[in-house]
């Protein structure tokens, strides 16, 4: 099934790295196609991608350490860190962490000029909301959004005094051993990190289009490997505390999903079997990226490719779940 699986994916035209962990041990471990289109250097399970909304993990699991250690509560109100946020005293850390904030998101395409000038970028980026009208009462519904990650990322600095990375790899990263993971910023030299594609109206492989990821922060801003990943998930996976939370089904989503603090629970009807799943995915310029977990059926797959190409991914996402789970 393995050499199977591994061709499939190649006659797929898959570029990124797969990893699979099945029944506790390392099944496909293989990088496929290019990180480096220009220089023909191919990926591999050192390479360095961008993760996009898988990002959002991290900084719920930030929060969740704060509440673990009392300096938080997930009651707190908006307004405690954000005066001046209309509405703060109606939105909580819970809303935030749910995307059930009700707080409009920002289109990525507007001009954020002015605001990467500015001392705090990420202050910047959240006044764009702080006038605003709320699109429902929070905790009502589910809308995805970037400012409420952009918040929470903001306030795990005001509460530490230390940037997110920072406070990550002293909580987490270093014992995990992530040395390969962290926020992409201009000018950071990245060892093994992968370049950036997309595919243009006639499918040919071309450079994506640029975008400073700090605009994306916690909500999408970090890079890592599919290594660094499945550290993290066996961490996660493995907590009995205040972290399972995060599998938690903490607002309904949609008739296959719900959002818990940072992660998706999804629970899908595949192959005449109703199976419980925990995810994220991530998309953006120059990234398609899944992580997921099959709890009882013990499979775990990360899915990452620097190539924008949805049809392609989703392809090969579904290949890769028929195959194990038929």
């Amino acid at each position: 099934m393995k050499e199977q699986l591994i061709e499939l994916i190649k006659q797929s035209h898959f570029n990124g790295v797969c990893y699979i962990h099945l029944g506790g041990a390392t099944f496909i471990d293989q990088g496929f196609g290019f990180a480096n289109f220009e220089h023909k250097v191919k990926n591999s399970s050192e390479t360095v991608f961008r993760i996009a909304s898988i990002s959002k993990q991290f900084v719920a699991a930030a929060i969740l350490k704060l509440v673990e250690t009392n300096q938080l509560s997930l009651q707190e109100p908006l307004s405690s860190f954000f005066p001046e946020f209309q509405y703060g005293n109606r939105i909580t850390i819970h809303h935030l962490l749910t995307n059930s904030s009700g707080i409009v998101d920002f289109p990525l395409d507007m001009d954020f000029y002015d605001i990467l000038q500015s001392e705090d970028i990420l202050q910047g980026l959240i006044d764009l909301g702080k006038d605003k009208e709320l699109l429902f009462e929070p905790g009502s519904q589910f809308y995805y959004s970037i400012p409420s990650y952009l918040m929470l990322h903001k306030i795990v600095e005001i509460l530490t005094k230390k940037d997110l990375e920072q406070f990550l790899k002293e909580s987490f990263f270093n014992a995990l051993h992530m040395q390969n993971t962290g926020l992409e910023k201009p000018n950071r030299l990245i060892p093994n990190k992968a370049g950036s594609y997309a595919l243009d109206q006639d499918k040919k492989i071309v450079l994506s289009r640029y975008i400073d990821m700090r605009i994306a922060g916690g909500a999408g801003g970090f890079f890592s490997t599919t290594h660094d990943l499945h550290r993290w998930n066996q961490f996660l996976y493995s907590q009995s505390g205040i972290f399972k939370q995060m599998f938690q089904e903490q607002i309904y989503a949609d008739d296959h999903n719900h959002y818990g603090y940072g992660l998706i629970v999804g629970l899908d009807d595949t192959h005449g079997k109703d199976r419980l799943y925990y995810y994220h995915s991530g998309g953006g310029p120059g990234v398609r990226s899944i992580v997921m977990y099959y709890p009882k059926e013990n499979i775990e797959v990360i899915l990452i490719s620097n190539l924008e190409d949805k049809d392609t991914f989703n392809r090969v996402q579904n290949l890769i779940l028929d195959t194990l789970l038929s």
